[in-house]
C-alpha cells in the first residue's frame, strides 16, 4: 500500500500568509467568506420571496410566471455556486493545513 505524505506549511510570517496565533491572511480569508456567505443567504431569501410575490401576482400572465420561475432558479443556482466556493475553500484550507474557514478561537475577542 503506497501512503501519499502530508504537505504542511510552517509560515509564521503575518506578513506575508498564515499566523499560529489566528491574525494575518486566514482571518481576513476566513471573514471575507462568511460576509460573502451571509450576504448570498440573504440575498437568496430575497429573491425568492420576490419570484413567490410574482408568481403568487401574476393572475395567468405567462411572462410574469416565466420572471417568476428564472427569479426563484437564480437564487437557487446561485446559492448552490456559493455552497460549491465554500466547500472548495474548505478543501483547499485542510489541503495546504490553514485554518481558512474556522480560525483559531482565541481570536475571536470581543
Amino acid at each position: 500500500m503506497v501512503f501519499l505524505p502530508q504537505i504542511t506549511f510552517e509560515i509564521v510570517n503575518e506578513a506575508i500568509g498564515y499566523d499560529p496565533s489566528g491574525g494575518g491572511l486566514n482571518l481576513l480569508i476566513s471573514n471575507l467568506i462568511g460576509a460573502a456567505t451571509m450576504f448570498a443567504g440573504i440575498a437568496m431569501l430575497g429573491y425568492l420571496i420576490y419570484g413567490a410575490i410574482t408568481w403568487a401576482t401574476a393572475g395567468g400572465n405567462e411572462e410574469k410566471i416565466e420572471t417568476a420561475q428564472k427569479a426563484i432558479s437564480n437564487a437557487l443556482i446561485g446559492m448552490l455556486i456559493v455552497v460549491l466556493a465554500t466547500t472548495i475553500a474548505a478543501i483547499v484550507g485542510s489541503v495546504i493545513g490553514t485554518p481558512i474557514l474556522s480560525p483559531p478561537w482565541e481570536t475571536l475577542r470581543p
